[in-house]
């Protein structure tokens, strides 16, 4: 394995330094990313921005929303929380494998004293019930990474303020809040990391999971000027542009959603003359491909469940989605 390290605690940058790895095979081996970030709000591939965050809030803070490439739900991020991405090969059968990417972190903590941390549910890492990390993936070309975060003395409050996570979603998970459902892991930790920066608690983790006893004995890639130049590029185009990151929201007079194993499926559409005249497809699940390609083969389809299911046939609906049937996506749609 190999480390890069991070310039940066700007968020738009670190987004685009995992997107050009994700693209650019540097090194032909595992690459392992650590950063730390000022406060921001990631929200995933295929969420609606302007429901999954209190918008007011966070433009009166000057926190800024990027746009992931994985899937998954909205984190907030400030420098009391460490994250973590792995940049691999995709093998095939390792895209939501978050047993595989997590059992390093979890083998760290433990061995820092968080010994009842888990991997709980679809992505989420635990203890005592309450989550301090969330994961995701995202795959392009035979490549892959999953990346998640640590929550050591994140700023719950602000969290509360700035995410506005769905009912549906607080439901699934049987709380009635996002505080109650989260908490940091400094309590958890041994004796001897109670005081300790989140930074020397990161190079801590770092130790573990490359399994030496000095930073100095950590392989490092180090980012070219070549590199930045086209990291800089991604960014420009991508996690600086508003439209990217918060999309257009159309009014839509119809709605549907549903939590599944998978994840949050959300629909919004209209329909005239008894066909679907327009649609878009919100969520927390993780997908492979662009959710437009499902939007786009539903429009003039009758507004019917065995007309939808019809022409969902002509998709893999679990490379879009996970493992979701087409026929409970048909039904979701026209209930």
């Amino acid at each position: 394995m190999y480390l890069v390290d991070s310039r940066s605690s700007n968020p738009a940058i670190n987004v685009s330094v995992e997107s050009f790895l994700l693209s650019n095979e540097v090194v032909d081996d595992t690459i392992v990313f650590f950063y730390q970030m000022e406060p921001s709000i990631g929200i995933g591939r295929f969420q609606n921005a302007y429901e999954e965050v209190n918008y007011p809030y966070v433009k009166e803070q000057g926190i800024p929303v990027i746009r992931r490439a994985s899937g998954g739900g909205a984190m907030f991020s400030d420098p009391g929380q460490i994250a973590f991405c792995f940049i691999t090969k995709d093998e095939g059968d390792t895209f939501g494998n978050f047993k595989e990417f997590t059992r390093p972190i979890l083998d760290a903590l433990h061995k820092m004293g968080a010994t009842d941390a888990q991997l709980s549910g679809r992505n989420d890492l635990t203890i005592d019930g309450k989550k301090f990390s969330g994961n995701a993936m995202s795959v392009k070309d035979g490549r892959m990474f999953a990346h998640g975060t640590l929550m050591i003395d994140l700023d719950t409050d602000q969290l509360t303020k700035a995410l506005n996570p769905s009912k549906e979603k607080l439901r699934s998970k049987g709380v009635k809040s996002v505080r109650s459902r989260v908490t940091n892991l400094r309590p958890y930790f041994s004796e001897q990391y109670q005081n300790a920066t989140v930074e020397e608690i990161k190079n801590t983790i770092l130790l573990y999971v490359f399994g030496v006893d000095s930073l100095d004995e950590i392989k490092r890639y180090e980012l070219t000027e070549e590199d930045w130049g086209k990291i800089n590029a991604f960014k420009a185009a991508v996690p600086d542009n508003p439209e990217w990151n918060y999309g257009k929201n159309p009014s839509f007079d119809l709605e549907r959603q549903r939590k599944f194993d998978a994840g949050l499926v959300q629909v919004k559409f209209n329909v005239a003359h008894d066909k679907i005249s327009a649609i878009r497809i919100f969520g927390d699940f993780f997908g492979k491909g662009s959710i437009e390609d499902v939007e786009q083969v539903l429009i003039d389809v009758p507004y019917n469940e065995e007309a939808i299911q019809n022409a969902l046939e002509s998709l893999d609906i679990p490379y879009y989605f996970g493992k979701i049937k087409i026929e409970e996506l048909a039904q979701l749609i026209a209930f």
